[in-house]
């Protein structure tokens, strides 16, 4: 259970960091509401490597490495914020990735609990 709650305590984390990056985003980035050149594959997840720790005897999910691609663009042909948008960009595809992750894990520990909470074998 301790495992548990430090789980989704990491997936509020996860949750509360992506909020921000939005509303970096927002706040920061204007310009996206407007105009936008065309951004469509601008950073791509090129490989993802989800391990697995055993933790009192359940195999949770892992993020081992995560690699990102960036499309080569013109900074002469594109705006200046565009630089901007790619950092950002990243930083929310390895949030999301994280939070998927950390979804599946409270997933797993809760049916875990509720496994051993049926069987008696939970401890009070």
């Amino acid at each position: 259970m301790a495992e548990r709650t430090k789980a989704m305590t990491q997936l509020a984390e996860f949750e509360q960091a992506i909020q921000t990056c939005l509303q970096f985003v927002s706040t920061n980035l204007p310009m996206l509401s407007s105009t936008i050149p065309d951004l469509t594959d601008l950073v791509k997840v090129a490989r993802v490597d989800i391990g697995s720790e055993n933790i009192v005897g359940i195999n949770l999910p892992v993020l081992n490495d995560l690699q990102l691609q960036v499309k080569d663009y013109s900074t002469f042909c594109r705006p200046h914020w565009v630089d901007q948008v790619v950092v950002q960009l990243k930083i929310m595809l390895e949030l999301k990735l994280q939070h998927r992750i950390y979804v599946h894990r409270v997933s797993v520990l809760d049916k875990a609990v509720k496994k051993s909470q049926s069987t008696g074998q939970f401890i009070r």
